[in-house]
């Protein structure tokens, strides 16, 4: 079954939202009250949805539920200690659960929520994320910045989240749950595209948090500043990742004298320094040049039809510093 049919509409200039992310800020985070730890990474992030003119996140009580409960299952298992109880070597198994450890609750965040008894009237259907931080203190405008979040936390209908801290090998870390739904509101036919159109002082380089120690997932390489697009739609198959059935068609990034820029089009289909379900990352091979603006354009088809994406943006005129990254590392006790 198809999502309503639409061709060639044209997203980008008709971005709406804040001038800057300051001004994009809610007066606190909804339900704040309800985490465990601080809400400051989540209320920071909470700004960049306002920025981009989506509604604001809220805390919810089941899903913070659900969110404690996988943290205590970390903590008992001892996981990134100097004993686990579980071989956890990449990103999934730091998210999910096994079967027959102490503190069990579920083997993913779909489990673990539907046992807290998170739903939704209607029987309406829902994706939720699960995003770990290796540092729970970790500077937000950061960690907004990795692809695999923006996948999450750029959800057009954020129906809430929840986010719990357990400590492991000596280190405060942060586990989060992220409860989308479907349809996407008034996002429905309007992909999120970060960095939004007209947007300044955008860095020219980016490289991973390096967040994960596998190879598997990310190079931890400096290339220019990603865009990502984030999709929404009124269906979805039955797969976690890509259930829009996101393809792109053509993408390509050019300079102010029309030139293309060199970029790698990541589909959600697989891993970019995290994994990606429902966002497409145009990711140049290097870094871009300082104060210039890039112009977007990119013909993607998903569930819904096709959409004719346009965006520009203009690099900060301060190069980025590509010679000491700061990169929030795991500690050397990581396995």
């Amino acid at each position: 079954m198809r999502c309503v049919s639409l061709v060639a509409l044209l997203v980008g200039a008709c971005s709406n939202g804040t001038a800057t992310v300051d001004e994009g800020c809610a007066s606190s985070l909804a339900g704040a009250s309800l985490l465990s730890g601080s809400p400051d990474v989540l209320a920071r992030v909470d700004c960049y949805r306002g920025y981009l003119g989506l509604p604001h996140m809220s805390v919810s009580s089941g899903v913070q539920a659900a969110a404690e409960a996988h943290a205590n299952w970390l903590e008992a298992n001892d996981v990134l200690g100097s004993a686990p109880k579980v071989d956890v070597r990449d990103w999934i198994g730091v998210v999910g659960e096994v079967e027959g450890t102490d503190g069990y609750t579920g083997r993913s965040p779909y489990d673990r929520n539907a046992k807290a008894g998170v739903t939704i009237a209607g029987g309406q259907p829902t994706n939720i994320w699960g995003l770990f931080r290796f540092q729970a203190d970790v500077d937000p405008d950061k960690w907004i910045m990795e692809p695999s979040v923006r996948d999450a936390l750029f959800q057009p209908k954020v129906l809430g989240v929840g986010e719990a801290t357990a400590t492991l090998g000596g280190v405060e870390r942060a586990y989060t749950d992220v409860f989308a739904a479907i349809p996407s509101g008034t996002r429905l036919f309007r992909p999120v595209v970060y960095p939004k159109d007209g947007q300044e002082d955008v860095p020219s380089a980016w490289t991973d948090l390096a967040q994960v120690w596998d190879d598997k997932l990310t190079k931890h390489e400096w290339i220019g500043f990603p865009v990502t697009i984030t999709m929404g739609c009124d269906q979805q198959s039955h797969v976690s990742i890509n259930p829009f059935q996101i393809a792109v068609l053509s993408a390509t990034l050019t300079n102010p004298d029309g030139e293309e820029v060199p970029i790698r089009v990541i589909p959600p289909t697989g891993a970019f320094a995290g994994f990606l379900r429902t966002t497409i990352v145009l990711a140049p091979n290097a870094p871009l040049a300082v104060d210039t603006e890039f112009a977007v354009d990119a013909e993607i088809t998903s569930l819904f039809g096709t959409t004719m994406v346009h965006t520009t943006f203009r690099t900060s005129p301060a190069p980025t510093d590509t010679d000491s990254p700061d990169t929030d590392a795991p500690d050397t006790d990581a396995p």
